[in-house]
């Protein structure tokens, strides 16, 4: 008997956990200023990443990320700005993006010794899981690769 409501419960659970995130597309559409501080020494060997995007995402599934930061690599501090055109979509809680084209690169030339360019040329696929998206907040976090999360808290525009 308890085999059979705990298979019950899981088959009524997972269709409303869906359902509660069905809105999430039409929430995400717009214009978000993001921010994201990291620290670690396993994530392309970065020690300290921090940046502020702003991202927009499109109804056609498309986005454009204007993006600042600050890096410490391999004990080399810098500065950074990118621009990236890609696609997003999301599946049940999770955000997934994908860049097609970096529009533009510039950084502190020190960061050259560490071979930071090669690094942000990289056009990369990325998995995020939602942990809050409203009207005013779209917050995820980067827990796919076995490091350390990477948090991401965004505010509507």
């Amino acid at each position: 008997m308890r085999r059979f409501l705990v298979g019950l419960a899981l088959i009524v659970a997972i269709p409303i956990a869906y359902a509660n995130t069905a809105h999430y597309p039409k929430l995400a559409v717009g214009d978000w200023l993001c921010h994201s501080e990291y620290r670690s020494s396993d994530a392309y060997n970065f020690q300290y990443v921090e940046t502020y995007t702003h991202a927009k995402l499109s109804k056609d599934g498309r986005f454009i990320t204007d993006t600042v930061g600050r890096v410490r690599k391999d004990n080399v501090d810098g500065v950074y700005r990118a621009k990236s055109e890609g696609i997003w979509w999301i599946d049940g809680d999770r955000y997934h993006w994908e860049a097609t084209k970096v529009l533009q690169l510039d950084y502190s030339d020190r960061l050259e010794l560490v071979g930071f360019g090669e690094l942000m040329n990289e056009l990369i696929a990325v998995s995020e899981k939602i942990i809050r998206l409203d009207d005013k907040h779209f917050d995820t976090v980067d827990d796919t690769d076995g490091s350390d999360p990477l948090y991401f808290n965004c505010t509507r525009l």
